[in-house]
């Protein structure tokens, strides 16, 4: 189970909550905060994903995806770095886990895993392949091009809850 009891304030728009307000100042958990974010612009269900994106990472590999002795530090290499992949800094970690990772963390939101139903559905079909032996993980490439496929395609609409 994962909760997030993080800031935001929910505007209505024709009807929906769309969008989560911009404030003159930031709001958030520094080590998940999404790049638009932390730029101070709207954002919506895929700031959450972003997030997301950080806490796979973070249960991967032991540490959020960016980390510095300051905090406008890490800010700046959300904002700029790419982080590292989880099966890099974490051997055990399976290839399909950064493809969804990668998806999430996503500098620019129309690049991002569209929504957490995508996210879901991608945990379940790498959850779904055992690994055969240390270090070696089935499918090979085709299944690994068919998940990437799956998981860094965008829904159209951009929406999603990042809430299950």
């Amino acid at each position: 189970v994962l909760v997030d009891f993080g800031l935001a304030t929910q505007v209505s728009r024709g009807g929906g909550l769309d969008a989560i307000a911009t404030v003159e100042h930031a709001a958030g958990t520094p080590h998940y905060m999404a790049p638009e974010q932390i730029s101070g612009k709207i954002v919506d269900a895929r700031a959450d994903l972003y997030a997301l994106g950080c806490i796979l990472h973070e249960i991967a590999c032991g540490t959020p995806p960016f980390v510095a002795s300051h905090m406008s530090c890490v800010l700046s290499r959300h904002l700029f770095d790419k982080p590292i992949t989880p099966s890099r800094c974490n051997p055990e970690a399976p290839a399909w886990l950064d493809e969804i990772v990668r998806g999430l963390l996503a500098k620019n939101p129309r690049d991002r895993i569209g929504a957490a139903d995508d996210v879901a559905t991608a945990l379940a079909h790498g959850l779904g392949q055992p690994r055969v032996a240390h270090g070696t993980r089935p499918g090979g490439r085709a299944a690994s091009a068919a998940l990437s496929r799956s998981v860094a395609t965008p829904s159209p609409e951009g929406g999603g809850s990042a809430t299950r």
